[in-house]
């Protein structure tokens, strides 16, 4: 008997659960929101590295998802990186974020008193300014400082990207 009952909680409890999910997607309310794009980011002496980007909203905050790879007879490095996101302000044209990003980079392009056989971090804390130009395409502009190769030195990063709202 006792498992009778516990057997008609679960079902019921259960089907409670459902019922609510049914009513959430009937109302047509999808809270993720997914782009890609390509950015431009300079930290320090490396100069501009171009990467590809995808990134993935849930409400106001996010994760960013970069990839730079070059491969070739004479050179391979690359640029792997992660960027967690958070909307503190939207109006219909412009949307303020705060970011703190991940790189890894590594390339064997030369030898000298920067080379990190290994590769090397850099992680930063900014802003992002994004423009949005139509209702599924923006323009980002990104500006903060960075810890600069595993952390020797802080420096300041700017970027720039474009994204497509899919």
């Amino acid at each position: 008997m006792r498992s009778l009952n516990l057997i008609i909680i679960v079902i019921l409890f259960s089907g409670r659960l459902f019922g609510q999910s049914l009513s959430d997607s009937s109302q047509g309310v999808n809270n993720f929101e997914h782009h890609i794009g390509l950015q431009a980011n300079g930290t320090g002496d490396m100069g501009l590295i171009y990467q590809l980007s995808y990134r993935l909203f849930y409400k106001n905050t996010g994760v960013n998802f970069e990839v730079y790879p070059f491969f070739s007879d004479y050179l391979n490095e690359y640029n792997l990186g992660l960027t967690f996101m958070y909307r503190f302000y939207q109006k219909e044209k412009v949307e303020l974020l705060i970011i703190q990003n991940n790189y890894y980079f590594k390339s064997d392009e030369y030898i000298t008193a920067y080379f990190y056989p290994n590769g090397y971090f850099n992680n930063g804390l900014g802003i992002e300014v994004d423009f949005i130009v139509k209702h599924d395409f923006n323009i980002n502009l990104m500006f903060g400082g960075s810890s600069y190769q595993n952390a020797e030195s802080i420096v300041p990063f700017v970027g720039v990207g474009f994204h497509y709202k899919l």
